[in-house]
């Protein structure tokens, strides 16, 4: 090709690529013009060639093709090596500035020198000793005296959540966007700070889930409701008939908040113990601050948000009707292999000295030894 036409090429891949218009549609767009060129062409130019003469045209020498790698010293390792060990480390990039390095050499120290991976912290409750004490002895107390074996059966676990409007179809939290279009600079739209919400209480036992139940709307949560209009229902008439004749051995597991451990509370379910025969877990045998050791806070309620999330429903309504449908396609096996995953999280944290466990991979996986 002359050089006059090669200028001419250059010159209008370059006004093209500013275009937004990707190598193919500028080598469709030349080839209407009567100029064949390759993609590698087209690359080769706005890579190469274009950087060479803009450095030839103010007096600079040639930039090489492929720029070497630069020397990785033992210092600089040691260095990396030492910053990320830190419980709060800085970033690759500030860790990039502080070495004047790129932050593709300090991607690859961490990854290939010192074989070390990113990974994000977990939002978890603040513990203190006294905390971590109790969620050690309590885990294992819960375990052994009442989900031990074929216990676990005769497990009813309840606990209640809020279901928001912005929770369905609030869309992903990632976008792709491809090389040589404009980017179309999606967002996240952030949840209104007071929107149409409803509260649902679910219930989980050993030989499937209870239907949930829709909290009516302005209710406080006290003593009074969380009496008549949760545990009656479900204590007095589900219960019963998941397990008849066999309430004696029935166990009912709820956490440690306001409502659940008034003396009113307590009362109830004392005289329910003398009338039918369930037993209750006690307040004190309950781990404090963990909703990574109860199954509707780590599968139940995590699911039904997650689902909330891919539908399309549009109305409080819609999003209730949607709930009760995903939850009630929760199977027996589907929650004797969350019962599984609910005693291996409890030997895990009394194993672990009460700390949290939720950065453990492949948590539901992991098998112990006494």
């Amino acid at each position: 090709m002359p050089k006059k036409t090669a200028v001419e090429v250059e010159t209008l891949v370059r006004h093209l690529s500013k275009g937004g218009l990707s190598h193919r549609a500028i080598r469709e767009r030349l080839k209407s013009e009567n100029f064949e060129v390759s993609k590698t062409t087209i690359g080769r130019i706005l890579c190469c060639e274009g950087n060479r003469r803009n450095h030839k045209s103010v007096g600079l020498p040639s930039p090489e093709k492929f720029q070497p790698s630069p020397k990785v010293t033992k210092e600089v390792i040691r260095r990396v090596d030492a910053w990320t060990d830190k419980e709060n480390p800085p970033s690759q990039l500030e860790i990039a500035k502080r070495l004047n390095i790129s932050p593709r050499t300090v991607r690859r120290i961490i990854v290939e020198k010192l074989d070390k991976k990113v990974k994000v912290k977990h939002r978890v409750h603040a513990l203190k000793e006294s905390h971590k004490q109790n969620r050690k002895t309590n885990s294992r107390k819960l375990y052994e005296g009442h989900l031990a074996g074929g216990k676990s059966e005769f497990v009813v676990t309840l606990d209640e959540a809020w279901f928001y409007i912005t929770d369905c179809n609030s869309g992903s939290k990632i976008y792709y966007h491809k090389h040589g279009y404009p980017d179309p600079n999606f967002v996240k739209q952030k949840s209104e700070r007071f929107c149409k919400k409803f509260m649902a209480v679910g219930a989980m036992t050993g030989r499937g889930v209870i239907p949930l139940i829709r909290v009516p709307p302005k209710t406080k949560i006290n003593t009074e409701v969380y009496i008549q209009k949760v545990l009656a229902p479900i204590l007095e008439k589900k219960v019963p008939e998941l397990y008849p004749g066999e309430l004696e051995k029935v166990f009912f597991h709820h956490d440690a908040a306001p409502s659940h451990t008034s003396k009113k509370t307590a009362q109830y379910l004392q005289g329910l113990e003398e009338k039918l025969g369930i037993n209750v877990i006690l307040n004190s045998e309950i781990p404090v601050k963990s909703p990574d050791g109860s199954p509707m806070d780590f599968y139940g309620f995590g699911m039904l948000k997650g689902d909330l999330n891919r539908s399309r429903v549009k109305t409080l309504d819609g999003a209730w009707n949607f709930l009760q449908k995903s939850w009630n396609g929760v199977t027996v096996e589907e929650v004797t292999r969350v019962y599984a995953a609910w005693k291996r999280r409890l030997r895990m944290i009394a194993k672990g000295q009460g700390e949290h466990i939720e950065q453990t991979k492949k948590i539901h996986m992991r098998k112990l030894t006494d």
